[in-house]
């Protein structure tokens, strides 16, 4: 893994980690990370970017850096479907307890945190 990190095995300790450009083939693209480490993936054109997500199974989440109010901000949320989608904030989405967090297909099934966990720990009964 490409970048500057400290690894304590016996702690369980891995510092926050940004990989530049890793190979599509990696493990670490791969599989869901579920630890501080981001990827940052470059292109050249937009459709790329498109065509990478749409290749792979649903993410959990995608995160843009740019400007949200861009076309290409747009065609993340109109052409992808991932559990969240953030611009500039890789954490927020964990955090937000009015929209909860959660993923779709592959990557999870159902919202945690806030109302949204509450109904989904909640069996309702219908009265009729």
């Amino acid at each position: 893994m490409g970048g500057l990190s400290s690894l304590d095995e016996s702690g369980r300790y891995l510092s926050p980690t940004i990989v530049v450009s890793p190979s599509s083939d990696s493990q670490l693209m791969q599989e869901e990370i579920f630890g501080p480490i981001l990827p940052i993936l470059t292109y050249e054109k937009f459709d790329q970017v498109v065509n990478f997500i749409n290749g792979k199974d649903k993410a959990l989440s995608v995160y843009y850096a740019g400007n949200p109010n861009s076309k290409h901000f747009k065609r993340l949320t109109d052409e992808t479907s991932s559990g969240n989608i953030s611009a500039n904030d890789v954490l927020g989405h964990t955090m937000d307890l009015e929209n909860g967090f959660g993923g779709v297909g592959p990557s999870g099934h159902g919202r945690v945190g806030g109302y949204e966990s509450f109904k989904g720990w909640s069996n309702a009964k219908s009265i009729i």
